[in-house]
């Protein structure tokens, strides 16, 4: 009786200890001090991310525009947006200098056929089911020169550029198929590139 009494009291305080030094080894490895993108605890949320990148400050038609970060990327905003937001379901600032027929004359960047495009399915109902266009099919409908819905919320593709510094260099290089790419967008007359 002695013996599994000592047995079972050897084999409790290994699985305790065991247990308890793997843990502060598991806490050890995680407490390395961050990422590239953020130093301290990666535990908690009570860190120092540094200093906060400033948004461009410049008015529009003022700045410097930057290429786009690869073919058909959305571009980055080049000015100041502070005046333009929030854009709600009456308000979006952004299309009256971008539209299409009034850019020129705002001297601002137009809004691609992309963004005039539905590239959505109708969907159909036929003997009680739903279903959408044939997998493989690319739907695109020209709206005419209005502004798709999908498109109306711009700054949850576009943001504003900045003058953020990372601590982790990107060595990613754009290959754009043609010069115009780096300025422009292609993508509806590529929409169904890869598709059977």
């Amino acid at each position: 009786m002695f013996r599994k009494i000592l047995s079972l009291g050897i084999i409790a305080s290994t699985l305790l200890f065991g247990c308890s030094s793997e843990s502060e080894k598991e806490k050890d490895t995680l407490n390395i001090g961050g990422t590239a993108f953020r130093k301290g605890d990666l535990m908690t949320e009570d860190v120092n991310l540094g200093e906060m990148a400033e948004f461009n400050s410049d008015a529009p038609g003022t700045s410097v525009k930057l290429d786009r970060s690869f073919e058909n990327a959305p571009p980055m905003i080049p000015h100041n947006i502070d005046a333009f937001l929030p854009i709600t379901l009456k308000t979006n600032s952004c299309v009256s200098c971008h539209m299409p027929e009034i850019a020129a004359a705002m001297k601002a960047t137009p809004l691609p056929q992309s963004h005039m495009t539905d590239y959505r399915p109708d969907i159909a109902k036929t003997d009680g089911k739903y279903a959408a266009a044939p997998e493989g099919t690319v739907v695109k409908k020209d709206l005419k020169g209005k502004l798709s819905a999908t498109r109306y919320n711009c700054n949850q593709c576009h943001v504003p550029q900045t003058d953020a510094t990372v601590m982790l260099k990107n060595v990613f290089e754009a290959d754009y198929r043609v010069e115009k790419s780096k300025s422009s967008s292609n993508l509806n007359d590529n929409i169904t590139e890869g598709v059977k």
